[in-house]
Protein backbone atom coordinates (compact mmCIF):
# COMPACT_ATOMS: atom_id res chain seq x y z
CA UNK A 1 0.00 0.00 0.00
CA UNK A 2 2.73 2.11 1.01
CA UNK A 3 4.65 1.48 -2.51
CA UNK A 4 1.50 2.84 -4.54
CA UNK A 5 1.59 5.85 -2.55
CA UNK A 6 4.91 6.85 -3.54
CA UNK A 7 4.91 5.11 -7.08
CA UNK A 8 1.60 7.43 -8.06
CA UNK A 9 4.14 10.24 -6.84
CA UNK A 10 7.01 9.25 -9.40
CA UNK A 11 9.14 8.33 -7.00
CA UNK A 12 9.97 4.87 -8.23
CA UNK A 13 11.95 5.44 -10.89
CA UNK A 14 9.45 7.84 -12.39
CA UNK A 15 6.51 5.34 -13.36
CA UNK A 16 3.40 5.73 -11.98
CA UNK A 17 2.77 2.12 -12.60
CA UNK A 18 5.94 0.50 -11.26
CA UNK A 19 4.78 -2.22 -9.63
CA UNK A 20 2.60 -3.85 -12.43
CA UNK A 21 5.30 -2.85 -14.67
CA UNK A 22 7.77 -4.83 -12.92
CA UNK A 23 5.40 -7.80 -12.52
CA UNK A 24 5.26 -7.84 -16.29
CA UNK A 25 8.89 -7.67 -17.11
CA UNK A 26 10.01 -10.27 -14.52
CA UNK A 27 7.38 -12.57 -15.70
CA UNK A 28 8.66 -12.29 -19.69
CA UNK A 29 11.82 -12.81 -18.34
CA UNK A 30 11.29 -16.34 -16.11
CA UNK A 31 7.85 -17.22 -17.72
CA UNK A 32 4.88 -17.16 -15.18
CA UNK A 33 5.19 -18.74 -12.13
CA UNK A 34 8.13 -20.17 -12.51
CA UNK A 35 9.92 -20.47 -9.44
CA UNK A 36 7.63 -17.55 -7.93
CA UNK A 37 9.37 -14.97 -9.20
CA UNK A 38 7.82 -11.51 -8.09
CA UNK A 39 7.73 -12.30 -4.73
CA UNK A 40 11.14 -13.78 -4.28
CA UNK A 41 13.06 -12.52 -7.02
CA UNK A 42 11.86 -9.19 -7.10
CA UNK A 43 10.12 -7.79 -4.50
CA UNK A 44 11.82 -8.97 -1.45
CA UNK A 45 14.74 -7.04 -3.37
CA UNK A 46 12.82 -3.87 -3.55
CA UNK A 47 11.51 -3.62 -0.57
CA UNK A 48 15.09 -5.23 1.68
CA UNK A 49 18.02 -3.87 -0.76
CA UNK A 50 16.66 -1.39 -2.51
CA UNK A 51 13.98 1.30 -0.55
CA UNK A 52 15.61 -0.32 2.94
CA UNK A 53 18.97 0.23 2.04
CA UNK A 54 20.88 3.33 1.27
CA UNK A 55 22.57 2.86 -2.17
CA UNK A 56 25.94 2.56 -1.44
CA UNK A 57 25.24 -0.62 0.56
CA UNK A 58 23.02 -2.24 -1.57
CA UNK A 59 23.01 -6.15 -2.62
CA UNK A 60 20.92 -6.48 -5.68
CA UNK A 61 20.61 -9.16 -8.32
CA UNK A 62 17.47 -7.52 -10.38
CA UNK A 63 17.50 -3.90 -12.04
CA UNK A 64 15.65 -1.58 -9.64
CA UNK A 65 15.71 1.64 -11.56
CA UNK A 66 16.18 4.74 -9.81
CA UNK A 67 14.36 4.48 -5.92
CA UNK A 68 14.84 6.31 -2.64
CA UNK A 69 15.58 4.75 0.25
CA UNK A 70 13.21 5.15 3.01
CA UNK A 71 14.58 4.89 6.53
CA UNK A 72 12.06 3.91 8.90
CA UNK A 73 11.89 0.20 9.45
CA UNK A 74 9.14 -0.36 7.28
CA UNK A 75 10.94 -2.42 4.87
CA UNK A 76 13.26 -4.22 7.44
CA UNK A 77 12.56 -7.97 7.23
CA UNK A 78 9.91 -9.32 9.22
CA UNK A 79 9.57 -11.77 11.83
CA UNK A 80 7.70 -13.71 9.71
CA UNK A 81 9.89 -13.73 6.87
CA UNK A 82 12.63 -15.25 8.77
CA UNK A 83 10.67 -17.56 10.55
CA UNK A 84 9.30 -18.70 7.15
CA UNK A 85 12.40 -18.04 5.03
CA UNK A 86 10.86 -19.87 2.07
CA UNK A 87 7.57 -18.55 1.68
CA UNK A 88 6.43 -18.27 -1.57
CA UNK A 89 3.62 -16.44 -3.16
CA UNK A 90 2.61 -16.59 -6.65
CA UNK A 91 2.53 -14.06 -9.36
CA UNK A 92 -1.41 -14.37 -10.15
CA UNK A 93 -2.20 -13.37 -6.21
CA UNK A 94 -0.10 -9.69 -6.87
CA UNK A 95 -1.97 -9.15 -10.11
CA UNK A 96 -5.37 -9.44 -8.33
CA UNK A 97 -3.89 -7.10 -5.93
CA UNK A 98 -2.45 -4.36 -8.12
CA UNK A 99 -6.41 -4.91 -9.80
CA UNK A 100 -8.14 -4.15 -6.62
CA UNK A 101 -5.72 -0.90 -5.68
CA UNK A 102 -5.85 0.53 -9.38
CA UNK A 103 -9.64 1.08 -8.34
CA UNK A 104 -8.78 3.79 -5.96
CA UNK A 105 -7.00 7.24 -6.04
CA UNK A 106 -3.98 7.21 -4.31
CA UNK A 107 -2.70 10.82 -3.72
CA UNK A 108 -0.62 12.69 -0.63
CA UNK A 109 -3.45 15.98 -0.91
CA UNK A 110 -5.95 15.65 2.15
CA UNK A 111 -7.26 18.47 0.78
CA UNK A 112 -8.74 17.02 -2.19
CA UNK A 113 -12.59 16.80 -2.21
CA UNK A 114 -13.54 13.05 -1.15
CA UNK A 115 -14.99 10.98 -4.39
CA UNK A 116 -15.49 8.26 -1.95
CA UNK A 117 -12.67 6.17 -3.29
CA UNK A 118 -9.60 8.07 -2.60
CA UNK A 119 -6.32 7.01 -0.32
CA UNK A 120 -4.44 9.11 1.82
CA UNK A 121 -2.33 9.25 4.72
CA UNK A 122 -4.75 9.21 7.07
CA UNK A 123 -6.58 6.64 5.55
CA UNK A 124 -3.58 4.31 5.50
CA UNK A 125 -2.40 5.39 8.78
CA UNK A 126 -5.74 4.54 10.23
CA UNK A 127 -4.89 1.26 9.28
CA UNK A 128 -1.29 0.95 10.28
CA UNK A 129 -2.76 1.57 13.99
CA UNK A 130 -5.36 -0.55 13.69
CA UNK A 131 -2.65 -3.46 12.48
CA UNK A 132 -0.07 -2.99 15.63
CA UNK A 133 -0.16 -5.25 17.81
CA UNK A 134 -0.42 -4.03 21.51
CA UNK A 135 -0.33 -0.46 20.83
CA UNK A 136 -0.37 0.65 24.29
CA UNK A 137 2.41 -1.49 25.60
CA UNK A 138 4.72 -0.51 22.56
CA UNK A 139 3.84 2.84 22.41
CA UNK A 140 2.85 2.67 18.82
CA UNK A 141 0.55 5.02 17.76
CA UNK A 142 -0.11 7.09 14.08
CA UNK A 143 0.32 10.61 14.46
CA UNK A 144 -2.14 12.72 13.04
CA UNK A 145 -0.87 15.68 10.83
CA UNK A 146 -1.86 18.94 12.81
CA UNK A 147 0.81 17.52 15.55
CA UNK A 148 3.16 16.48 12.93
CA UNK A 149 2.59 19.90 11.05
CA UNK A 150 3.18 21.82 14.60
CA UNK A 151 6.37 19.95 15.23
CA UNK A 152 7.97 20.45 11.28
CA UNK A 153 7.24 23.94 11.77
CA UNK A 154 8.37 24.39 15.30
CA UNK A 155 12.40 23.13 14.73
CA UNK A 156 12.60 23.65 10.86
CA UNK A 157 11.82 26.99 10.24
CA UNK A 158 13.97 28.66 13.36
CA UNK A 159 16.63 26.38 12.06
CA UNK A 160 16.39 28.10 8.91
CA UNK A 161 16.03 31.19 10.11
CA UNK A 162 19.00 30.41 12.62
CA UNK A 163 20.98 29.43 9.62
CA UNK A 164 20.42 32.60 7.39
CA UNK A 165 20.66 34.77 10.12
CA UNK A 166 24.46 33.72 10.70
CA UNK A 167 25.27 33.95 6.74
CA UNK A 168 23.31 37.46 6.60
CA UNK A 169 22.69 39.02 10.46
CA UNK A 170 22.24 41.92 8.66
CA UNK A 171 18.11 41.42 8.05
CA UNK A 172 17.76 39.97 11.89
CA UNK A 173 18.73 43.56 13.70
CA UNK A 174 16.64 44.51 16.25
CA UNK A 175 15.74 47.23 14.13
CA UNK A 176 16.19 45.35 10.65
CA UNK A 177 13.10 44.49 8.13
CA UNK A 178 12.58 41.61 9.41
CA UNK A 179 11.13 42.35 12.67
CA UNK A 180 9.90 45.71 11.33
CA UNK A 181 7.79 44.20 9.37
CA UNK A 182 6.35 42.11 12.39
CA UNK A 183 5.64 45.07 14.41
CA UNK A 184 3.69 46.62 11.25
CA UNK A 185 1.35 43.72 11.39
CA UNK A 186 -1.17 44.15 13.61
CA UNK A 187 -2.58 40.74 14.91
CA UNK A 188 -1.96 38.96 11.32
CA UNK A 189 0.52 36.29 12.70
CA UNK A 190 -1.57 36.11 15.92
CA UNK A 191 -3.95 32.38 15.05
CA UNK A 192 -7.80 33.31 14.41
CA UNK A 193 -8.44 30.31 16.60
CA UNK A 194 -6.78 32.96 19.29
CA UNK A 195 -8.80 35.62 18.05
CA UNK A 196 -12.16 33.94 18.08
CA UNK A 197 -14.64 36.53 19.21
CA UNK A 198 -12.28 39.29 20.64
CA UNK A 199 -13.59 41.72 17.27
CA UNK A 200 -17.57 40.49 17.47
CA UNK A 201 -17.27 41.74 21.55
CA UNK A 202 -15.86 44.95 20.57
CA UNK A 203 -18.73 45.45 17.40
CA UNK A 204 -16.01 44.87 14.95
CA UNK A 205 -13.48 47.57 16.13
CA UNK A 206 -9.79 47.16 17.24
CA UNK A 207 -9.66 46.59 20.77
CA UNK A 208 -6.71 47.98 22.56
CA UNK A 209 -6.97 46.03 26.20
CA UNK A 210 -10.19 43.55 27.06
CA UNK A 211 -11.95 46.11 28.79
CA UNK A 212 -12.57 48.42 26.05
CA UNK A 213 -14.67 45.29 24.82
CA UNK A 214 -18.65 45.08 25.16
CA UNK A 215 -18.51 41.98 28.07
CA UNK A 216 -21.67 40.82 29.46
CA UNK A 217 -22.10 42.99 32.76
CA UNK A 218 -21.98 39.21 34.93
CA UNK A 219 -19.09 38.92 33.10
CA UNK A 220 -17.42 42.54 33.30
CA UNK A 221 -17.76 43.09 36.79
CA UNK A 222 -15.16 40.23 37.68
CA UNK A 223 -12.50 41.92 35.39
CA UNK A 224 -10.96 44.27 38.17
CA UNK A 225 -8.68 41.51 40.57
CA UNK A 226 -8.24 44.71 42.81
CA UNK A 227 -11.58 45.05 43.98
CA UNK A 228 -13.08 42.36 47.26
CA UNK A 229 -15.02 39.70 45.93
CA UNK A 230 -13.33 38.52 42.99
CA UNK A 231 -14.76 35.20 43.43
CA UNK A 232 -18.47 36.36 44.18
CA UNK A 233 -17.76 38.72 41.03
CA UNK A 234 -16.71 35.51 38.69
CA UNK A 235 -19.43 33.20 39.90
CA UNK A 236 -20.62 33.57 36.14
CA UNK A 237 -17.34 32.94 34.53
CA UNK A 238 -18.07 29.21 34.92
CA UNK A 239 -21.25 29.29 32.63
CA UNK A 240 -20.77 28.53 28.62
CA UNK A 241 -19.45 31.01 26.44
CA UNK A 242 -21.88 32.11 23.62
CA UNK A 243 -21.01 30.24 20.74
CA UNK A 244 -20.47 33.51 18.77
CA UNK A 245 -17.18 34.55 21.27
CA UNK A 246 -16.28 30.95 22.32
CA UNK A 247 -14.34 28.41 20.89
CA UNK A 248 -15.98 24.37 21.38
CA UNK A 249 -16.93 23.87 24.67
CA UNK A 250 -15.03 26.99 26.29
CA UNK A 251 -16.73 28.74 29.35
CA UNK A 252 -16.34 32.79 30.12
CA UNK A 253 -13.04 31.95 32.50
CA UNK A 254 -11.40 30.47 29.40
CA UNK A 255 -12.73 32.64 26.93
CA UNK A 256 -11.41 36.00 29.11
CA UNK A 257 -8.04 34.20 29.45
CA UNK A 258 -7.42 33.61 25.80
CA UNK A 259 -8.46 37.27 24.83
CA UNK A 260 -6.19 38.07 27.88
CA UNK A 261 -3.22 36.11 26.11
CA UNK A 262 -4.57 37.83 22.22
CA UNK A 263 -3.81 41.73 24.04
CA UNK A 264 -0.94 40.93 25.86
CA UNK A 265 0.95 39.45 22.36
CA UNK A 266 -0.65 41.69 20.12
CA UNK A 267 0.74 44.83 22.56
CA UNK A 268 4.38 42.68 22.18
CA UNK A 269 3.87 42.64 18.71
CA UNK A 270 3.32 46.64 18.64
CA UNK A 271 6.33 47.46 20.84
CA UNK A 272 8.59 45.79 19.19
CA UNK A 273 9.25 43.13 21.78
CA UNK A 274 9.51 40.31 19.59
CA UNK A 275 12.85 40.41 18.25
CA UNK A 276 13.90 36.72 17.98
CA UNK A 277 12.60 33.34 15.60
CA UNK A 278 11.91 31.47 19.22
CA UNK A 279 9.55 33.83 20.38
CA UNK A 280 6.81 32.62 17.67
CA UNK A 281 7.04 29.40 19.51
CA UNK A 282 7.08 31.19 22.91
CA UNK A 283 3.79 33.73 21.47
CA UNK A 284 2.35 30.71 19.58
CA UNK A 285 2.34 33.15 16.67
CA UNK A 286 2.03 32.01 12.90
CA UNK A 287 5.91 31.25 12.03
CA UNK A 288 4.95 29.71 8.55
CA UNK A 289 2.59 32.32 7.29
CA UNK A 290 5.66 35.10 8.28
CA UNK A 291 8.38 33.40 6.39
CA UNK A 292 6.07 33.16 3.64
CA UNK A 293 5.14 37.19 3.65
CA UNK A 294 8.70 37.93 4.07
CA UNK A 295 9.95 36.23 1.15
CA UNK A 296 7.18 37.41 -0.79
CA UNK A 297 7.37 41.43 0.28
CA UNK A 298 11.20 41.72 0.95
CA UNK A 299 13.06 44.19 -1.84
CA UNK A 300 16.16 42.24 -0.28
CA UNK A 301 17.29 40.34 -3.21
CA UNK A 302 19.67 38.64 -0.81
CA UNK A 303 17.88 38.02 1.94
CA UNK A 304 15.97 35.94 -0.23
CA UNK A 305 19.23 34.26 -1.61
CA UNK A 306 20.17 33.43 1.96
CA UNK A 307 16.82 31.90 2.63
CA UNK A 308 16.82 29.95 -0.63
CA UNK A 309 20.37 28.41 -0.29
CA UNK A 310 19.52 27.52 3.19
CA UNK A 311 16.66 25.38 2.58
CA UNK A 312 18.36 23.62 -0.51
CA UNK A 313 20.93 22.97 1.72
CA UNK A 314 18.74 21.66 4.63
CA UNK A 315 17.26 19.03 1.80
CA UNK A 316 20.20 17.88 0.25
CA UNK A 317 20.44 20.11 -2.99
CA UNK A 318 23.48 22.00 -4.37
CA UNK A 319 22.63 25.08 -6.14
CA UNK A 320 24.42 27.87 -7.35
CA UNK A 321 22.80 31.86 -6.63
Amino acid sequence: MFCYFIQKRGYLDNDLNYLQNKLKEVKQKEGKNVFYSFYRDFLLQLFHQGLGQPQKTRKLTVDLGNIPYLDGGLFDVHVLERQFDEIKIRDDAFERIFNFFDQWNWHLDTSVEASGRDINPDVIGYIFEKYINDRAAMGAYYTREDITDYIGKNTIIPFLFDKVKREYPKAFKSDGYLWTFLKESGDTYIYDAVKKGVYKASNGSSPKKIEDQNIPENIAIGLDTQRPELLDRRKAWNIKTPEEYALPTEIWRETIGRWKRYFEVKKKIANGEVTGINDFITYNLNIRQFIQDILENTDDPDLIRHFYKAIHTIVGLEINL
